[in-house]
């Protein structure tokens, strides 16, 4: 088939024809590199698309090894992506695009875990995994190190705005409609949909929007992104002015990597021995990309068809799992975090979170809440009031020793049960996995195809109002539940919240339960 830059050849298996390491963009190397993304140079003859393009340069975490493309070769000319169509015609489908997880410092848009065949088979949808970059080749903030750096603390993010665009121009070509496009993201990727919807840039590019375990909090300001940047600059050796920057676009890939580590490991130490959450990397805000904090328009994304959004139960579980300090929180550990937080509400608190648990456990809960479950809550009742179709849901399968843990969704909405990743979360699939796989997926598609999630594979699902605060159960018994977390809420009112949580690779180490 033919696209603008050129011929691809792509392969079909089980009715689905799919298309891999397609350039999006042009290589951002060399004089590229901290630059916008530039329109994909043409190529001649045919391209071969058989086989996934290279992942953004990144430090494996033991989740990555685990859960990921741990073999995949890594390579700064990432800016690619994956297409699952049920055919090369003109039929129109809904497009879903997929924004992967990962920190923003890890991960890749297409893994076994997140293969797009089934959505697209299961829903008639056309499905787009995307590369972005990560890290400090995708976020590092130069902008009041050196004036001019236009776009800085932010190129990942246009990369995602420049594959929506590619999505625009290309995808009819794919069987698909551009004018029916659902971002879809989990994690980093959500926070990257949440702030796609503060992005001018963006305007356009999408109507409906699905947020996994995130939300438009996952940003950071300039300051702090400024710290971060002379912190990276400093362990290369280099000044934080034009010959430094200048220097930056020449340093070895591996070295660059190195300090993006260093300089991860300080803010994520720094963070929690404040009690907070900690991530060096992520969108600026006060940029000319993102002028706004993306939480601070929510109430007016009004142009959007439908959001989609939700939770895991334990979504902690695995930081508890990267971080063994979790394990040793004594009961007066877990008091003492929570008088911090609530103050005066401390001991309506303790009875919400440490009633009946283990102080591990409670720590989980509390901490999952404020990361992600609250600021969940007051995103839907925030959208939903504007008036923009919204629907919640809170993902309670339990997969092993993990629980319903961050990320444990993955493989159900992509109906993915038996790739390697999922059965080293989930186990061995069994009869109820894989219907809940089959509807999950199905439902999500169904999403994409007509703003609203019924007509899928669950029961009835009913809009989430600010008052019922109606809620999809996604477990073994899926079913609808009226304020679910309204304990948790009332208690949470007018706290502020942390909007996720990042382990450094150093940090990180792999318990029994990861290896």
């Amino acid at each position: 088939m033919t696209v603008t830059a050129g011929m691809l050849r792509g392969l079909t298996a089980d009715g689905i024809t799919a298309f891999h390491g397609v350039p999006f963009a042009a290589a951002p190397v060399g004089v590229r590199r901290f630059r916008a993304p530039e329109p994909v140079l043409p190529w001649s003859g045919v391209r071969d698309a058989m086989a996934p393009g290279p992942v953004a340069p990144q430090v494996l975490t033991p989740l990555e090894r685990r859960y990921g493309r741990p073999g995949a070769r890594q390579h700064e000319d990432c800016l690619t992506l994956s297409v699952w169509t049920p055919a090369v015609d003109d039929a129109a489908r809904p497009v879903v695009v997929w924004l992967h997880g990962g920190n923003f410092v890890n991960g890749s848009g297409c893994t076994p875990r997140t293969d797009g065949a089934a959505m697209a088979r299961h829903g008639d949808v056309v499905v787009v995994g995307v590369n972005y970059r990560l890290g400090a080749l995708g976020y590092l903030f130069l902008g009041d190190v050196v004036e001019g750096e236009e776009g800085s603390g932010a190129w990942g993010l246009l990369d995602q705005v420049a594959a929506l665009r590619w999505v625009r121009d290309e995808i009819a070509a794919f069987g698909g409609d551009p004018d029916r496009v659902t971002v879809i993201g989990e994690s980093a990727g959500a926070m990257s949909v949440g702030a796609l919807l503060g992005t001018p840039a963006a305007t356009g590019l999408f109507r409906r929007a699905v947020l996994q375990s995130g939300g438009p909090a996952g940003v950071r300001s300039r300051s702090e992104a400024t710290a971060v940047a002379k912190d990276v600059l400093s362990h290369l050796d280099l000044r934080p002015d034009p010959t430094g920057v200048a220097a930056l676009r020449t340093v070895p890939t591996e070295r660059l990597l190195a300090a993006q580590a260093a300089a991860a490991a300080t803010v994520w130490r720094a963070a929690k021995s404040a009690g907070g959450a900690g991530g060096a990397f992520a969108p600026v805000v006060g940029t000319d990309v993102l002028p706004r904090h993306p939480a601070a328009v929510m109430a007016s994304v009004t142009w959007l068809d439908g959001l989609l959004i939700g939770t895991n139960a334990d979504e902690m579980r695995i930081v508890e799992a990267l971080d063994p300090d979790f394990y040793d929180r004594s009961a007066e550990f877990v008091r003492s975090r929570i008088g911090t937080s609530f103050g005066r509400r401390a001991d309506q608190a303790e009875r919400v979170y440490l009633r009946g648990r283990e102080p591990s456990d409670a720590l989980v809960h509390l901490e999952g809440d404020r990361r992600f479950l609250i600021p969940a809550l007051r995103i839907a009742d925030q959208v939903a009031t504007a008036g923009v179709p919204t629907w919640m849901y809170e993902f309670r399968y339990a997969g092993g020793d993990l629980g319903s843990a961050h990320g444990l969704e993955i493989p159900f909405v992509f109906d993915s049960l038996d790739a390697d990743g999922s059965r080293a979360m989930l186990g061995e699939p069994t009869p109820v996995s894989r219907r809940l796989a089959r509807d999950v997926c199905r439902t999500w598609a169904a999403f994409a195809r007509s703003g609203s999630p019924n007509q899928g594979g669950l029961p009835t699902w009913p809009r989430y109002e600010a008052g019922r605060r109606r809620t999809m159960i996604i477990d073994e018994r899926p079913r609808v539940l009226d304020d679910p977390a309204g304990e948790r809420r009332r208690v949470w009112a007018g706290v502020e919240t942390d909007a996720a949580v990042t382990v450094p690779a150093d940090v990180a180490r792999t318990p029994r339960d990861l290896e």
